[in-house]
């Protein structure tokens, strides 16, 4: 498994090739969802409010983030969004922020608004 953990790392998987010729999907849900038929079981994304060794953590596998995009994206189409809709939430960071992150950019067009800004005075 490819493994980037530096700049380095990142800099010489560009060199060696562009992303078009690394990936045959043409949308972000299309490679979600070729990524998740690849590797159903292994974890995609993982959650830990607290930082202790033993804090509780939420991991979705890929088939199950896969899910939950799915199901965001489809309530967000059935409430009207289209692909020239813009969708802005709020959400604390979560496992769900991420979920809908990707489920409101495969509806429409998304807008993530940080829920720890200041109004302006």
């Amino acid at each position: 498994m490819l493994k980037i953990r530096t700049l380095a790392d990142k800099s010489a998987v560009e060199a060696e090739a562009p992303i078009a010729d690394r990936w045959s999907a043409r949308s972000l849900y299309e490679q979600l969802t070729e990524t998740a038929e690849k590797f159903p079981d292994r974890p995609a994304i993982s959650f830990q409010l607290k930082s202790g060794p033993s804090a509780k953590s939420v991991t979705l596998s890929w088939s199950a983030f896969r899910a939950e995009v799915t199901r965001a994206s489809n309530m967000l189409r059935r409430l009207g969004v289209g692909p020239t809709d813009a969708v802005a939430y709020i959400l604390p960071n979560g496992i769900e922020a991420p979920v809908i992150l990707i489920a409101g950019a495969t509806a429409g067009i998304v807008n993530p608004i940080n829920p720890l800004l200041a109004p302006e005075t």
